[in-house]
This record gives structure tokens, sequence and C-alpha cells, in this order.
């Protein structure tokens, strides 16, 4: 009987296999960030960094340049790279708002306001929610007091609540930094409508004035025109009465009043002149 020869495992090349692995993966990787920036909202530099609105320009300018390589154009797949570039773009226009200068200030603006506001709702919220708890102990008291009178056992009551603790560090908060980035969107669209309806109002005013002159302009060519026909029919209009009457002063002869009267059936009828005897 013939044996059959076993083939010789291929010996696996660990070190390959790993780098394909890793090398998948970070085009996952990639991919994933570029999707994740054009999901951003652009108008918030923070979304597009993916960085909490207490981030210091250290931590900005580190997170820049990790994002910055995950979407460089040259290190993604081919079918990748037109979305990269939009994606490496916008990550520097996000960068130059948070870290230049005479860009900051205007970010910032909309981020404390938003920030406040957030503040603001949150402490409202809890002072409101330190009242129905302040009522609801008050009620448990009231109805201690009633089970202790029959005799009964007493609930528990939560402990009254310090003064002032309806105001605790509401930025702590883990959906607190949410909130700030929903509320900077919101601002940001009111003030992007707000600033396209003064530039439509500021059109819509060009154009009125643009029209209004258009229409000055027309009337005064029109009179113009008009000056300067009536001046070139000048000479024509002359010569033609000069020799309208040249041809019919000759021709035109005085016949005299012609007498009407009045008789009891016609008024102002002619009647012929009876020439008297000269005899």
């Amino acid at each position: 009987m013939t044996e059959v020869a076993t083939p010789t495992p291929t010996p696996v090349d660990v070190k390959a296999v790993v780098k394909d692995f890793l090398a998948e993966t970070s085009m996952m990787e990639r991919d994933t960030e570029i999707e994740r920036v054009l999901k951003a909202f652009q108008f918030n530099p923070f979304d597009l960094m993916n960085m909490p609105t207490t981030a210091t320009q250290e931590e900005i300018k580190r997170q820049y340049r990790h994002l910055s390589l995950l979407c460089h154009p040259d290190k993604c797949r081919a079918e990748m790279r037109d979305k990269a570039q939009k994606a490496f773009t916008l990550l520097a226009k996000a960068k130059a708002d948070l870290t230049e200068d005479d860009k900051r200030p205007d970010v910032d603006l909309i981020v404390n306001a938003a920030r406040e506001s957030v503040t603001t709702r949150k402490q409202q919220a809890n002072a409101r929610a330190k009242k129905e708890r302040a009522k609801e102990r008050a009620r448990l008291i009231a109805e201690n007091t009633s089970l202790l009178a029959q005799g009964e056992v007493a609930r528990d009551i939560p402990p009254e609540e310090p003064v002032g603790a309806e105001k605790v560090d509401v930025s702590l908060e883990p959906d607190f930094e949410e909130q700030v980035k929903q509320e900077i969107r919101e601002k940001i669209i009111e003030r992007e409508w707000r600033k396209r309806q003064m530039m439509k109002a500021a059109q819509a005013e060009e154009e009125k004035i643009a029209a209004d002159n258009a229409e000055k302009q027309a009337k005064v060519q029109e009179e113009k025109e008009r000056k300067e026909e009536w001046e070139s029919g000048r000479e024509n209009r002359v010569n033609s009465w000069r020799d309208f009457k040249k041809a019919k002063g000759s021709k035109l002869k005085y016949k005299g009043p012609q007498i009407r009267a009045e008789d009891d059936v016609n008024t102002y009828v002619r009647r012929p002149v009876q020439k008297k005897n000269a005899f």
C-alpha cells in the first residue's frame, strides 16, 4: 500500500499578517473620522475638532495634528480622497477659528453665551426640582404626624436640603457639554438666519434704488430725445408753414360777415338778404 505524502504546511508570516491587519484597521479609522468630520456641524469648530468648549490651545493643536494625519488625502484610499480633502479643509478652518487671534473672539462670544444659557436653564431646573422635593417632604411630614396620632409607624423622611443646593456647579453634570454644543448650534443658526435676512433686505433696497435711478434716467433720456426731435423738426415746420401761406394766401378772400336771424320755427337760420330797390 502506497503512502500518500502529507503536504508540508506553509509557514505563516505573522509579521505580515499583523501589518496587513493594522493597515486595514488604520484605513477603517481614517474612513470613520472623515465621515464624522463631514457630518459634523460645520459652523462649530469644536464639533469639527470633536473637542469640548473648555479645550486649551495646546489641546486644540495636538488634536488638530492627530485629526489632520487621519484625514490627509495622501494617506487615504483613492476612493476616499475627495472626501478626505473636504474634511482636511474643514479641520484647517476649524483650527484657525480656534487659535488665531482675529477669529477666536467671535467663537468665544457665542460659546460663552451658550454656556451661560445652559447654566441658567439648568440652575432654574434644579431650583424647581428643589421646590418639588420640599413640597413632597412637607407632605410626608404632615402624613407622618397623622400616622403617629393614629399610633401607626411613621415613614422615612429625606433630610432637608441645605440653602443654595440648587446652585451647584452644573458644568460638572454629564450632559452639560452636549447641551452647550446644541445651544451653540441654535445660536449660530439664528445668527446666520438673521445675517441672510439682513443681506436680503439690503439687496432688495439696492435693487429698489437701482430701479428708481433707471426710471429717472429713462425719463431724462426720453425728455432729451423729445427735445432733440422737436428741435430737428423746427426747420421743416417753419418751411411747411411758409409754403402753405404762399400757396393759399392768394386764394383766400374775405366774404364778409354772414347774417343770421331768428324766426318762430328755426333758430339762427340763414335767410337770403333782400336787396332794396334803389327806386
